[in-house]
């Protein structure tokens, strides 16, 4: 039996920075983790992803094998630095998969015994599951999820890549870096559907313009295998292919062994847990963070909801405005957004108006949009979107403003350079043009 003030499920980057902070804030902390320290973040994609791309720039100075190694090794590094800053803040690290029995209640089993951890506050940073789909076979060499295709040693000719969300187009852009085709199929209507319109528009039409295919409403509803493989799409189409990735994530499911019924955690549509505004689920001190949260937290929104729980936790902490904080889609054209879409604004009343931006292309030949979501009875600017290089700077250096209600004259003040992004955001500014919200 182990007891601590606050015990941490899940060492990825939102579970770590909740332990270091609430370590740094003088409670004793127990992290739990079943598998390497540093999650996805380190070990299956996040890092792994910005590394090959800094070395897919350098036009062909390496092979996807040799950015891979390179990368794996980095992360190895990085995660015994982990290792190490969690021991120099006392932070108590158990390996073993953990069990919720009850709030402040946690069962972990180490392998040879079971260990009952007492912890007034729970902090469970899970992660998020690949999903897979049903028909298809993982054991397959060129066929593979979020977790799997970092282990490839070269990449297919040919590459579907299933889902619509921020891991199919960073992963869609680093294939496409690296020399494959790659078919993008999205079941949905639309890719990234939680961002806006007129910027998603731009990010496609660059991805067409570097080769990369989009496809909505399609699927997967059947694959062959023969030499090749066969994929039939809902919309009736069939693509060979040489390399399937399915890219969807999903919480852990209702009623794991971290969701259990005397906690009482609701799940919204999606599955995710339905937390209140300090990221606190269900009943008794327990809160969620990270990619098991609601949202896209990307490893910078993860962190800051790990800090934020163990502050809260604490007693010290100022509340964060979820929407404050910058949503990003990395890749070779970068999608960033800070505040509300149309979609989220007219969803809540609001009476907006779109307004957008070019800057032509960039000094890479990238598109440079910005897509700008404003009140127009008080010129408030409720919501920023930017496509092109430098867009996840740009968005981080408006958040600030856009929480304090800046209008669009107040940011227009600036005079901005006449290139890329600033242009963009100079011509959305100004109102060059308007984009009709339904």
């Amino acid at each position: 039996m182990a007891d601590a003030r606050i015990c941490v499920v899940g060492g990825g980057a939102a579970g770590t920075a909740a332990a270091l902070r609430a370590a740094e804030l003088g409670a004793e902390v127990i992290l739990v983790e079943r598998d390497d320290l540093g999650g996805a973040w380190l070990n299956r994609g996040a890092l792994q992803m910005a590394v090959m791309f800094g070395l897919a720039a350098a036009k062909g100075a390496t092979t996807w094998g040799a950015a891979r190694d390179h990368a794996m090794a980095l992360a190895r590094e990085r995660r015994g630095e982990l290792v190490d800053r969690l021991h120099a803040h006392g932070v108590t690290v158990v390996a073993g998969d953990a069990r919720v029995d009850a709030p402040g209640r946690v069962v972990v089993d180490t392998g040879e015994d079971e260990l009952v951890i007492h912890a007034p506050t729970l902090i469970l940073a899970p992660g998020a599951e690949p999903v897979r789909h049903p028909g298809l076979d993982y054991r397959h060499p060129t066929i593979g999820d979020l977790t799997q295709v970092f282990g490839w040693p070269s990449i297919p000719d040919r590459v579907l890549l299933a889902g619509g969300g921020p891991a199919a187009v960073g992963l869609a852009t680093l294939l496409d870096a690296y020399g494959a085709r790659v078919v993008l199929a999205v079941p949905g209507e639309t890719l990234l559907p939680d961002e806006e319109p007129s910027a998603v528009a731009a990010l496609v039409a660059g991805l067409a313009a570097s080769g990369v295919e989009v496809l909505t409403e399609c699927a997967i509803t059947q694959v062959d295998q023969d030499h090749d493989l066969r994929v039939h799409l809902a919309d009736g189409e069939m693509r060979r292919v040489d390399g399937i990735v399915t890219t969807e994530l999903a919480p852990p499911a209702a009623g794991s062994d971290l969701d259990p019924d005397g906690i009482g955690v609701t799940r919204d549509a999606r599955g995710f847990p339905v937390s209140d505004a300090d990221l606190r689920v269900g009943t008794g001190d327990v809160y969620v963070v990270g990619d098991a949260s609601r949202g896209m937290p990307g490893t910078h929104r993860a962190v800051a909801e790990g800090e934020h729980a163990a502050e809260h936790a604490l007693g010290g902490a100022h509340r964060r405005e979820r929407s404050a904080t910058p949503r990003v889609v990395f890749g070779s054209i970068p999608l960033a957004s800070v505040g509300l879409t149309t979609r989220a604004a007219t969803a809540m009343g609001r009476e907006v108006e779109c307004r957008v931006g070019s800057g032509g292309e960039d000094l890479t030949g990238r598109p440079a949009h910005v897509s700008i979501v404003v009140e127009p009875r008080s010129a408030r600017v409720l919501g920023v979107t930017a496509v092109g290089a430098g867009a996840s700077e740009l968005v981080a250096g408006l958040a600030l403003p856009i929480s304090w209600d800046c209008t669009t004259h107040e940011l227009g003040a600036v005079a901005a350079p006449h290139t890329g992004l600033a242009a963009a955001l100079e011509h959305a500014l100004h109102g060059s043009v308007a984009v009709e919200v339904s």
